[in-house]
């Protein structure tokens, strides 16, 4: 299912959730104020997209389906959903 330039997976890999904190430079992608790696959660912004699963690739990339955001700007885009659980991660 990968294709040049996306990876995809069912989990994200804390190594690829590290790399995007770096990447952002702690800025959430909703109110672009500075968060903790703590707090950093990852939206995927269509979860049927691609079997649900989360996109590796760069920030720009057409193919891209995630967004980095501080916690309390994830739940505020999940507002009103019932059973909209937590992320894992791997």
């Amino acid at each position: 299912m990968d294709e040049p330039g996306v990876k995809y997976y069912e989990k994200l890999p804390e190594w690829v959730r590290r790399k995007y904190y770096q990447v952002i430079d702690g800025g959430c992608q909703l109110c672009n104020k500075h968060m903790l790696y703590k707090d950093m959660e990852v939206h995927r912004k269509i979860r049927s997209t691609h079997g649900g699963r989360y996109t590796l690739c760069k920030l720009n990339h057409p193919k891209q389906n995630c967004m980095f955001v501080h916690s309390e700007c994830h739940k505020k885009l999940h507002e009103g959903e019932q059973g909209h659980g937590s992320h894992s991660y791997t």
